[in-house]
């Protein structure tokens, strides 16, 4: 049998293990919640962008920005790519609190600071999309677009600060046990 009453229990007591894998856990899947809101909300920023216009020139818009598919193309596949990613981010803070895996509590706090340093990396593509609508087309967007992207930005960053500090605390509580468990003083980890 995969999943047996002892594996679960076993899952469960090493995630309440302490407080700070606790808060870990807790905040890995809050991260993921939130941040799912947040998609869905850029999902719908693109048809915000481009629909919500009272122009007549709407020809223009399709003849030059709608019709080579290249933008609605890539926004799908990026709601697709974060999507995906907030599913295995949490699965891999699961894992790495099951597993006890130092490195890999390390490198959830390092993939949240890339995404988030990514919001801002959208934030200009986003910018530089209306602009060149704006001028080829003579569209004014609706300035309301930034009113999608800045939440996202800053609950990312927000959430990429918390998870860094609880991965701190986390890898010390993990490499503790670990040394306790194979009989070594934890004031030798500070000389070595």
């Amino acid at each position: 049998m995969l999943f047996s009453r002892n594996s679960w229990s076993k899952k469960m007591q090493r995630i309440s293990e302490t407080r700070n894998i606790e808060f870990f856990v807790l905040t890995s899947l809050i991260q993921f919640l939130v941040m799912i809101f947040f998609y869905l909300r850029l999902w719908n920023r693109f048809n915000f962008i481009i629909h919500s216009n009272d122009s007549s020139d709407d020809g223009c818009l399709n003849n030059n920005h709608m019709s080579s598919n290249d933008y609605p193309s890539s926004f799908v596949l990026e709601f697709l790519f974060l999507v995906l990613y907030q599913i295995f981010q949490f699965n891999f803070a699961l894992n790495a609190v099951v597993t006890q895996y130092c490195a890999q509590v390390s490198i959830i706090a390092l993939m949240n600071g890339i995404i988030s340093l990514y919001g801002f990396i959208h934030f200009l593509e986003i910018r530089r999309i209306v602009n060149e609508i704006n001028a080829s087309c003579a569209i004014a967007p609706n300035p309301q677009y930034l009113a999608y992207d800045f939440p996202f930005i800053v609950t990312s960053l927000i959430f990429a600060i918390t998870m860094g500090y609880f991965a701190y605390k986390v890898r010390r509580d993990l490499s503790g046990r670990i040394y306790k468990k194979i009989g070594l003083d934890m004031t030798m980890q500070g000389i070595l």
